[in-house]
């Protein structure tokens, strides 16, 4: 890929430069979106699952075994649940989780606030 400071020309500019391998991509992206961890007294983790606002809580991960804690999930609690858990999966949805993301063996799902 062509550096930016070379395509306006001979001796221009930008200030910007090319990104040359998907990592770098993905390095920059996260760099440019996480938000800076601040003094809030919490956790990093609690600070940056959504920026410090409080909103989000922790992904929880539903089975047979704890399926009677659905009932008692907060709003905008993220749940993984495996793709063949039926059961499961229906008490979620019965409770207001939403499919989020379906790939692998492990699905996402989401109760909206």
């Amino acid at each position: 890929m062509e550096d930016l400071e070379d395509a306006g020309g001979e001796g221009a500019d930008f200030g910007l430069r090319s990104v040359h391998g998907g990592m770098e991509l993905c390095g920059a992206i996260r760099g440019a979106k996480s938000p800076a961890p601040g003094p809030t007294g919490g956790s990093l983790a609690e600070d940056t699952l959504d920026g410090g606002r409080g909103t989000e809580t922790a992904m929880q991960h539903f089975h047979a075994g704890n399926r009677h804690k659905i009932k008692d999930a907060p709003p905008n609690t993220w749940a993984t649940v495996d793709c063949r858990d039926v059961v499961t999966r229906s008490e979620l949805a019965r409770r207001g989780f939403h499919l989020v993301d379906m790939s692998g063996e492990v699905w996402t799902m989401r109760r909206m606030g």
